[in-house]
């Protein structure tokens, strides 16, 4: 989809893109960041964001680094993805064209906190290329490109790959995983399943089939 042009107002208003790369790639999760509620899968309703107007771009993008899977999470009763954007390579990724106020209320909303309590400021994110914004596990904002000339965001931890001790994640968040990639990327759930199967912590508890039959449902 093409993107129009910066919308006029204050800064917060401004257009920049949201580049996901965990269950954030399914849209109808996604959707809940904004208007509220419990997505599939998840045992955690979200309060969504100040302003719910849905996205006005949606794209499949690459991000830099390498998605890994780690800690616990109670809403998925597993571990969920983080990416780090200093690793070698690139990740399959999804972007939305959001407010930078409905941008500062995802990561707030990420992070346990409620919408409003949490600025991202867009220049010094992109003159700094990242920075802790928040505390939490997705408390880091990273500048990783553009889109159409607007800039690309993305949430993640602070640490490296090298510092966290990776896990596995439930089927729940394969396949919410699985459905984003499926629908950003046209990809097949063979395609699928190897591309998730490579992402640390998800092998040596899940194999191929396993993966593939989580897809499936």
């Amino acid at each position: 989809m093409s993107s129009a042009g910066t919308p006029a107002g204050t800064p917060t208003k401004r257009a920049v893109w949201y580049g996901c790369y965990g269950s954030n790639l399914s849209v109808a999760r996604f959707r809940r960041y904004l208007t509220g509620g419990t997505p599939p899968g998840s045992a955690r309703a979200q309060p969504g964001c100040r302003d719910a107007t849905p996205p006005t771009g949606n794209r499949a993008v690459t991000l830099p680094g390498l998605v890994h899977l780690a800690h616990r999470s109670p809403a998925w009763d597993g571990a969920v993805a983080f990416l780090d954007t200093a690793a070698p390579g690139r990740s399959p990724g999804r972007a939305y064209r959001i407010s930078v106020e409905q941008l500062a209320d995802v990561v707030a909303q990420e992070n346990g906190l409620p919408p409003g309590s949490v600025t991202v400021d867009v220049s010094d994110l992109v003159t700094r290329g990242r920075n802790e914004v928040c505390p939490g596990w997705y408390g880091t904002s990273a500048h990783v490109g553009a889109v159409d000339g607007e800039p690309l965001f993305t949430i993640t931890s602070s640490w490296s790959l090298d510092d966290i001790e990776v896990a596995p994640p439930s089927a729940a968040y394969i396949r919410t995983m699985g459905a984003g990639l499926a629908e950003a990327h046209g990809w097949s759930t063979e395609a699928v399943a190897a591309h998730l199967l490579q992402c640390p912590g998800v092998a040596p508890t899940w194999s191929i089939d396993a993966v593939a039959g989580a897809l499936r449902g």
